[in-house]
């Protein structure tokens, strides 16, 4: 009885180890994942998460981790895959239909993309990232009044969005309207100078410091320099 015992508590044991140096591994490679994806290093981001799905594949997290990597890399195929192992397991995974509907439009099946954007409003109503990628939609199959409808709900709600300033101002572009387009390209422009402004007084380093290196907005004053010179050019 002894001997019985003393088996089941090793297999126990050699059990629980098991289970815990896996967990910890999964841990490990889900956070390296994170951190490449931040860094915007998309292929080696899913190069960590297919790693952490080896170790725990019942984590449904790292599925939507690894869609939205795919999706930043414009693999719509393998990033569709894992977005519906997501809502089969979750049918109301957050923001799992929004990513899905993305792929959808990007993929041009429009239909299916609209009905995942309308689910997600029906459970966030007026979620302003969920109404831009609609207006993005409407904006592709030529349904312009309401593609400027979605855009104008964000901006009533917030003015400072830029993502949303420059959708509508490539709307007005597409119409012709360059007087309109030019006043949201400048808005974009004053929203993202002060931003630098306000980043610089808070980074501002001290004389013993290095430099700073510069930011992501630099890359943004130059698409819209871009963006001016093609609206002057009409």
């Amino acid at each position: 009885m002894k001997k019985i015992l003393l088996k089941l508590f090793l297999v126990s044991f050699i059990l629980f180890c098991f289970t815990s140096c896996n967990n910890n591994t999964c841990e490990y490679y889900s956070s390296r994942g994170e951190k490449s994806f931040q860094q915007r290093k998309y292929d080696k981001a899913v190069v960590y998460y297919s790693k952490a799905i080896d170790c725990c594949s019942s984590k449904i997290e790292l599925y939507y981790s690894r869609a939205e990597t795919y999706l930043y890399l414009k693999n719509y195929y393998l990033a569709l895959q894992d977005i519906n192992v997501v809502i089969n397991s979750d049918f109301s995974y957050q923001n799992a239909h929004l990513v899905r509907g993305i792929i959808y439009r990007n993929t041009l099946q429009y239909e299916k993309a609209l009905d995942d954007f309308s689910y997600e409003l029906r459970i966030h109503p007026q979620k302003s990232s969920v109404l831009l990628e609609r207006s993005k939609l409407y904006s592709q199959t030529n349904n312009i009044q309401l593609a400027f409808d979605d855009v104008n709900n964000i901006l009533m709600k917030d003015s400072l969005n830029t993502e949303s300033l420059l959708h509508r101002a490539r709307l007005y572009a597409e119409l012709g309207n360059d007087s309109l387009s030019k006043n949201d390209l400048k808005k974009i422009k004053q929203i993202t100078a002060k931003r630098q402004s306000n980043y610089d007084f808070i980074q501002k380093p001290s004389k013993s410091t290095h430099s700073r290196k510069p930011t992501h907005l630099g890359g943004v004053f130059r698409l819209l320099g871009r963006l001016l010179k093609a609206v002057n050019k009409r």
